[in-house]
């Protein structure tokens, strides 16, 4: 990645309703810088975090459209002379109907089973 650029992650299933993730600033020796990063949703939705050590988290979730892309964007100075990442990036991933329903008619079948003691 390159000193003060933004990452941008796509999504392309449509079935991603929720993301998080720690983002972090790092300067060219590693160590942790502390600034600011703007997360963009694809619907619109911005969010300006403060980001501080390696581990500051921020996340999302959507109870309507899908979330197909997030970009986070560095802010400052900051963004300028340091490295922009992530790390530990949780996804929430709603899977299609159908494969619910086998799930649910799979426990359903492991319940019948039950034998009778004598």
């Amino acid at each position: 990645m390159q000193v003060g650029r933004a990452i941008q992650f796509d999504f392309d299933s449509g079935k991603v309703y929720g993301v998080g993730a720690d983002f972090f600033y790092a300067n060219a020796q590693g160590g942790a810088v502390s600034g600011m990063v703007v997360l963009k949703l694809s619907d619109g939705t911005q969010f300006v975090r403060n980001v501080s050590g390696t581990d500051t988290f921020a996340g999302f979730w959507s109870d309507g459209a899908a979330i197909t892309s997030l970009r986070v964007t560095p802010v400052g100075a900051t963004g300028n002379g340091s490295y922009l990442g992530t790390d530990d990036m949780d996804i929430g991933y709603v899977p299609a109907p159908g494969a619910i329903a086998l799930l649910c008619s799979a426990g359903v079948g492991l319940g019948g089973r039950r034998r009778r003691m004598r």
